[in-house]
């Protein structure tokens, strides 16, 4: 718990989640945000062994280079105030 006059990582009870804070969450866990270091190793063997069977040969480059697109359920987006 903070202190009074500390920062805090906890935001605040008015914020709002909205769709660019999940895609700027998920880009930088698949190390895409160019601000962040990268994670030393991404979790994309699996995806990236799949393809190959499928005869698509890609980098984990070429994955983080590829646009990333999030789309939520209407559900999600009116719960969200998007």
């Amino acid at each position: 718990m903070s202190r009074p006059g500390e920062p805090s990582d906890v935001p605040s009870e008015t914020y709002r989640l909205g769709q660019r804070d999940i895609e700027a969450a998920i880009n930088q866990m698949l190390g895409r945000d160019p601000e962040q270091r990268r994670p030393p190793r991404l979790a994309w063997g699996t995806l990236i062994n799949g393809l190959a069977k499928a005869g698509v040969v890609v980098s984990e480059e070429d994955l983080i280079a590829v646009p990333l697109t999030v789309e939520l359920d209407r559900a999600l987006e009116a719960a969200i105030g998007e």
